[in-house]
């Protein structure tokens, strides 16, 4: 457990803050996903499809981020967009202070760096 007490979203805040990277896989393709969170709430979030060994266009999304705890080990992580459209919501828990699971399909996130400006 990661956690011995509840975890308020102002915690969740800070343990999000850098650029995370995952690659998701689903048959032929694969999805590489890059997301840097800022400790403002603000998040910038790359997206690369490759389908059977060709690179696909990146796309770019910024917006606003926001997390609610569950219990001591998940939350909930709320994505919403640049226009304040919600893009996404999902299950999320810590397995260490640089990795983090994401209930979709699994999705394996570790961190590269701490830094909470955009790469």
């Amino acid at each position: 457990m990661l956690f011995a007490k509840p975890i308020t979203s102002a915690d969740l805040t800070r343990r999000l803050v850098g650029l995370w990277r995952a690659t998701a896989v689903s048959g032929s393709a694969s999805n590489l996903i890059e997301v840097t969170f800022n400790s403002g709430g603000d998040f910038l979030l790359r997206t690369r499809l490759d389908v059977r060994g060709k690179a696909g266009a990146p796309v770019t999304q910024v917006g606003r981020f926001r997390v609610e705890p569950i219990d001591k080990r998940q939350f909930r992580l709320f994505l919403t967009d640049e226009f304040g459209v919600p893009m996404s919501s999902s299950v999320r828990w810590f397995l260490d202070s640089d990795t983090m699971m994401s209930e979709i399909g699994q999705t394996l996130f570790r961190r590269l760096t701490r830094d909470s400006s955009y790469v």
